[in-house]
């Protein structure tokens, strides 16, 4: 089951995890979401920046664990974050459904999927 996004504005984004009977509350810059449960997106593990953007190396962990899963990429507020070539064509090679977009409109498909019981992936940029 993938966490509720419970609200999102620039800078934040509200996440509430279910273990159970009992949920967890977390707040986020950026995050990384998946069945499962929600993590801290660092940029600084990978060297990611807003240009060139996303890489593979900031979620092949995620999708290799998650195959059945749609993959949702933010490019952030005002679309700023870009997205690798190599990283598109990578989820094209392994035939991944994936959409990107900015923080709004990807914000709503993941809502969307959710609660259609869909597993998501999603990168999460919460500014720019």
């Amino acid at each position: 089951m993938n966490p509720e996004i419970v609200s999102f504005k620039w800078g934040e984004i509200k996440i509430r995890e279910r273990d159970g009977e009992n949920f967890t509350n977390y707040t986020y810059k950026d995050c990384k979401l998946f069945p499962g449960g929600s993590i801290e997106w660092d940029w600084a593990k990978t060297g990611t920046h807003h240009k060139p953007g996303i890489q593979i190396a900031d979620v092949d962990d995620l999708i290799t664990e998650h195959k059945d899963a749609v993959i949702l990429l933010t490019r952030g507020m005002d679309k700023v974050l870009e997205v690798t070539p190599a990283l598109i064509k990578y989820l094209e090679k392994q035939k991944r459904l994936y959409k990107i977009g900015d923080t709004k409109e990807i914000v709503e498909e993941y809502n969307k999927l959710v609660l259609a019981g869909t597993p998501v992936v999603g990168l999460f940029h919460m500014t720019c």
